[in-house]
């Protein structure tokens, strides 16, 4: 090896001279020894498997019963981070698009730096002087840096050392995951392994940074395995999944996902690098993992795209031109609230003007999408919580593939783990177009497992019972097959259960081949036709049965035009009279009822219900009906008053958009004593929004701070001074236990009354 200084030799041979050269021979000697250290695999100053000091606490909070979803809670030395969590990318120590003061803003407490670029521009020597890079850009929060690249681990740990980020990443050798030199991939993951032990031995820090370890070997799982095996005796304070979002097919991603944190220990941070999609975290989270980054949210904004829960929008669009509602109604961002809540109130038609050349539109859209990202992050959390997650998953992809054909990769993935199957799933993630009619059915009726006639297919897909987790499913009946599969379907004609690949009547070789077709033949034949002669007749005036409205002759109920059913007049109307005010319902009697002239209006019903409720305060029940507010009398109208609700409601901005409820709130005018309730609002009518999940006694709580009525309900022994929920449109009063979602609907009406009881 040459050396870095040039080689002394003797001028003199004094004694004095002989002392200097020996002295300036031994530093050389140094020198070479320590630039020698930087090329060995293995590096003798501490020892890698006996693990390493850690500057971070992993709390474990809570796991989903039926996924591999956790939710926990990483003490890094700038602060407590919530998981599952999402990284935004600040590459040069810089996020483009926000300030440090916008992104702590939208509630990032972790974000993403890059060692090669930190170590090129502003250099090494200027992160010393300043003491890093959290100074540097003024970040008090945490920071992860990844390895770089054309660096050797020595030099890759030494930069960020001098970054000072809170947790820093092994350098490993990474090659597409696609490629096809399996011998260079096998290389390249032991080679990683060894580079995790010169990364731990040059480490100068362990005490207030953590070292992750990253997870290579490709796509070949057994590979994968092996690097879990030499990674995890390394003991790092982390565990990144790395090589992944390079090109290859999703299903194998979730594969390798499934596969890593099956072999990591349960009690580390389990990072999953270079994933930044909605639909990839969401299923990922189901997977095990905690931990996400990717440029994509800011890099997308700079092309004019927002990221919204029911997909991207690209405002690029003319048709954006004139639309002048928010980005994303309900989204909880600086950018989407209305300016009476704080917010900026940038419309849709802003953001088409300026995306084209102006650069403000890039800064907010990348407020918008990082905020999207760490908003659908909070709400996973809180679905982890609440154990709820297989149904989140459903809600999830319904809304973003509006009950279309869901992603074959994603299905695949959640089907392959035994503990991924539930109920809630199965009715929410579709197979096939085939079997997303049956998933549809069992959504809409889990109270019967038997479908109507002539709405099946030839095959039905079995709810799975509800047991423990090892009952789910069923073995596949076919003599060569007998798989356990947790998604059965039964044969509709010899009712017979099979898996997947045996579920059509050929496959398995059905006893009772076309059974099925004939029983729906002949359910057809006797429920919508006639036969004369032997000849099949069309349904017809006499045969079938029409549309209710008198001036409409279409036949309903057929395989061509569904029908109906109106709960309030009792009759069966086609699709377009089958709202109440298309068919005039309020002039009509319902059929085996009394007149209609004889049932109370909606104002009058609700004064009962107050008379019934304050027989002893009269007078304060007229004048709190007499400013109810109005109901809109059109669906389009009705539509149109929960849309302004949603701008001009208010409430607590932790509950997730997909979850608030919005109602009209209204209390009682205030009284002449000072015992129930303030006076400091004029106004007791109030526009809010509530989480679906809440009981009504905590919607109660809330409700009163915002209209500022005296809640004394803790210390109230009668019912005289208790505070209740009147239910205008549902005309009762609501039980404090009672579920939001399950009891309210959205721009319903609520009073707060004292002195009544709840219904019984």
């Amino acid at each position: 090896m040459r050396c870095s200084i040039p080689r002394l030799r003797p001028l003199l041979l004094t004694t004095s001279a002989t002392q200097l050269y020996l002295t300036a021979l031994r530093a050389q000697q140094s020198i070479v020894r320590k630039n020698f250290t930087c090329f060995r695999d293995v590096s003798t100053s501490r020892d890698p498997k006996m693990g390493m000091p850690s500057a971070l606490t992993f709390d474990l909070h809570a796991r989903c019963s039926t996924t591999k979803a956790r939710a926990s809670t990483l003490h890094l030395p700038h602060g407590p981070v919530d998981l599952p969590m999402f990284m935004p990318v600040a590459t040069q120590a810089s996020l483009k698009g926000l300030t440090p003061e916008q992104l702590e803003e939208t509630g990032c407490r972790l974000c993403l730096n890059n060692t090669y670029h930190l170590g090129l521009k502003p250099g090494q020597a200027v992160l010393d002087t300043i003491g890093g890079a959290h100074k540097l850009q003024g970040w008090n929060y945490n920071i992860l840096t990844d390895s770089g690249g054309l660096l050797t681990p020595e030099h890759s740990i030494s930069l960020q050392n001098s970054i000072g980020s809170d947790i820093i990443m092994q350098l490993d050798d990474v090659i597409q995951t696609t490629s096809p030199d399996h011998a260079r991939m096998k290389d390249a993951m032991h080679r990683s392994v060894r580079w995790l032990d010169r990364c731990i031995a040059a480490h100068k820090y362990p005490e207030r940074q953590n070292l992750f370890c990253i997870i290579q070997g490709g796509l070949d799982l057994e590979m994968r395995k092996e690097c879990c095996k030499e990674m995890v005796a390394r003991d790092t304070p982390g565990i990144a999944i790395g090589g992944l979002s390079g090109g290859e097919a999703k299903s194998d991603f979730c594969k390798v996902v499934d596969t890593c944190t099956d072999h990591l220990p349960e009690k580390k941070p389990r990072y999953v690098m270079g994933v930044g999609y909605p639909e990839d975290i969401v299923v990922a989270v189901a997977l095990g993992a905690d931990m996400f980054d990717c440029v994509w949210p800011s890099r997308t904004a700079r092309f004019g795209n927002a990221i919204t829960a029911s997909g991207n929008l690209n405002f690029r669009h003319a048709s954006f031109a004139n639309d002048f509602g928010p980005i994303e109604l309900g989204c909880p961002c600086i950018c989407c609230r209305p300016k009476e809540e704080g917010g900026l109130g940038v419309t849709r038609a802003y953001i088409h003007h300026l995306v084209a050349k102006e650069t403000v539109g890039a800064h907010l859209l990348t407020m918008h999408n990082i905020n999207h990202l760490l908003s659908l992050m909070k709400a996973i959390r809180n679905a982890i919580f609440e154990d709820r997650y297989p149904a989140f998953i459903k809600d999830f992809f319904a809304t973003k593939f509006h009950d279309t054909r869901y992603p074959d990769w994603a299905v695949g993935a959640l089907r392959r783990r035994t503990s991924i199957i539930t109920e809630s799933l199965v009715v929410g993630l579709k197979l096939s177009a085939r079997i997303s009619t049956r998933l549809a059915y069992i959504m809409a009726s889990s109270s019967s497992s038997t479908p109507p006639p002539g709405e099946t297919s030839y095959a039905a897909m079995d709810p799975p019972p509800d047991k423990d987790l090892e009952s789910i499913g069923a073995h596949c009946e076919f003599e060569y097959c007998r798989q356990l599969d947790f998604l059965p379907f039964k044969c509709l004609s010899c009712r017979s259960t099979f898996c997947l690949d045996h579920r059509t009547e050929t496959a398995h070789q059905c006893a009772h081949a076309g059974e099925w077709a004939r029983n729906r033949q002949r359910n057809t034949t006797d429920q919508a036709s006639t036969t004369a002669g032997g000849r099949t007749l069309k349904p017809n005036v006499y045969t079938g049965q029409q549309c209710s409205h008198p001036k409409c002759k279409t036949l309903i109920h057929t395989l061509n035009s569904t029908g109906v059913h109106c709960q309030t007049c009792n009759r069966d109307y086609c699709l377009k009279h089958r709202f109440e005010e298309e068919h005039d319902c309020k002039t009509l009697a319902p059929l085996g009822a009394r007149p209609r002239s004889s049932l109370p209006s909606a104002q009058a019903q609700a004064k009962t219900a107050f008379d019934k409720l304050r027989l002893w305060s009269k007078d304060k029940t007229s004048s709190l009906t007499s400013t109810m507010t109005p109901k809109p009398s059109t669906a389009s109208s009705r539509a149109a008053d929960v849309v302004a609700l949603k701008r001009t409601a208010k409430g607590d901005p932790k509950v997730a958009p997909d979850r608030r409820i919005y109602l009209h709130v209204e209390a009682e005018a205030t009284p002449s004593t000072s015992t129930t309730t303030t006076t400091s609002k004029s106004t007791k009518n109030l526009p809010l929004y509530f989480d679906k999940v809440w009981t009504i006694g905590r919607l109660l709580d809330s409700a009163a701070r915002n209209l500022q009525v005296k809640n004394e309900n803790n210390s109230t022994q009668g019912e005289e001074g208790r505070l209740r929920v009147f239910y205008v449109e549902g005309g009762r009063v609501l039980g404090f236990s009672e579920r939001v979602g399950d009891c309210l609907a959205n721009g319903g009406t609520i009073v707060l009354l004292r002195g009544v009881r709840a219904s019984e």
